[in-house]
């Protein structure tokens, strides 16, 4: 009687167990075999030459793209697929929701909308790629290079990056401290044997970025504070009360970049040509501070690193002018050399546009030896009224800016 019942009850659970499905219905990250169908649940996805991230992109898949699944997730969590327009590659199986038994559309909305070139890149009417974030930022990391095509110098455009030819321009505002500490070997009564001015000035810059071909990329740069003067105290002048210098400084800079690509970011190094004055009002009868103007040569290296639509970039190096000039008068034979850095983030809120807060600081070392023509008129003295002298003028500042890329 027991085996009859038991019997009766794997004949009535069996038909049950039969149609119990291998491969979940619901879920993203499921195991699924080679030819099950699934779809993209997340905006952006690489497609991996490899199971890892460290593989190079083989193109690209976006939210509400079918997948065919050529192999199963059972190589740490990862999954071979074939997606529309014939790009093949790697997907984490978290990117994916599996579909059992569905059959590919191939000709669903989006497919319908744009085409796809050979790297699985999407294209648009005009016949260049677009997607979710393209155009938005302007880093480069090893998977966005294809290998396969290096001799030819394709790239495999990623989110938010701009074709090899793309153009960006920044304009910032902010305040700069414009210092300057003058020290010189004049009489201890003189004027000119320790003058000090840091006031902080307000003014813009304006950068433009453009990269004619990969790994090399021109970039120029204007900066202008103003609006600002210095307060001085002496005897001499305005009979012993305080009194405003009015101050300025403006710079300029033309480089060449290279950057290669690493990770996440890049690390690159540069060299171009550097211009820089700062600029004082003359006062009678002995002009305190000179107006100088510098023109050299820098360079250095430079790094950045990208965090979705965040970008991080810094760049220091060394300054060698090779030309000094001052008016109205001459501290003597001029000996510099200094050295800048610079640092910035960009938010990319729009695929054209970021907001960017920039941070900078430049010094230059000047020592002065010879005659100098630059005399204090107020002693009762003849000749020149120092023969070594020192200018140590630095610019520190930062600002918020937006930063364009047509």
């Amino acid at each position: 009687m027991i085996r009859r019942v038991f019997a009766l009850v794997l004949a009535l659970a069996g038909p049950a167990a039969a149609q119990t499905p291998d491969v979940p219905v619901d879920g993203a990250g499921v195991d699924a075999a080679a030819g099950a169908m699934g779809r993209v649940i997340v905006d952006v996805a690489e497609l991996r030459a490899g199971p890892g991230k460290a593989y190079v992109s083989r193109g690209r898949v976006y939210q509400g793209d079918e997948v065919e699944i050529l192999k199963g997730a059972d190589i740490g969590g990862w999954m071979e697929v074939l997606a529309a327009g014939g790009a093949r590659g790697w997907l984490q199986r978290d990117a994916v929701k599996i579909t059992p038994g569905a059959k590919s559309t191939r000709t669903s909305r989006v497919d319908e909308q744009f085409t796809y070139d050979d790297k699985g890149r999407r294209i648009g009417p005009d016949g260049r790629p677009i997607g979710s974030g393209e155009g938005a930022r302007r880093t480069e990391t090893p998977e966005d290079f294809d290998l396969d095509s290096f001799e030819d110098g394709a790239a495999v455009v990623t989110p938010g990056e701009s074709t090899p030819w793309g153009l960006s321009v920044r304009l910032g505002a902010g305040a700069t401290l414009i210092r300057r500490g003058f020290n010189t070997n004049a009489p201890a009564d003189s004027l000119l044997r320790t003058l000090e001015s840091k006031p902080l000035g307000y003014g813009f810059d304006l950068e433009v970025g453009y990269r004619p071909i990969d790994y090399l990329a021109v970039r120029a740069l204007f900066r202008d504070a103003r609006f600002t003067e210095t307060k001085l105290q002496t005897p001499t002048y305005n009979g012993g009360q305080p009194f405003g210098l009015a101050v300025d400084a403006q710079q300029a800079e033309l480089d060449l970049v290279g950057r290669f690509p690493i990770l996440d970011g890049w690390v690159g190094a540069y060299a171009g040509g550097r211009f820089w004055r700062q600029g004082y009002r003359q006062v009678q009868p002995t002009p305190l501070f000179l107006t100088t103007t510098w023109l050299g040569l820098g360079a250095g290296g430079a790094l950045g690193w990208a965090f979705g639509p965040v970008d991080v970039a810094g760049r220091g190096g060394i300054v060698l002018p090779f030309d000094v000039s001052q008016t109205p008068q001459s501290s003597g034979e001029a000996d510099p050399f200094g050295f800048g850095a610079s640092a910035e983030v960009a938010w990319s809120f729009l695929p054209q546009l970021a907001v960017v807060g920039h941070w900078h600081y430049s010094t230059l070392t000047t020592d002065f030896t010879g005659p100098a023509t630059h005399v204090d008129a107020t002693l009762d003295r003849e000749g020149p009224a120092y023969s070594q002298g020192q200018s140590v003028d630095s610019l520190h500042g930062g600002g918020l800016g937006v930063r364009w890329t047509p």
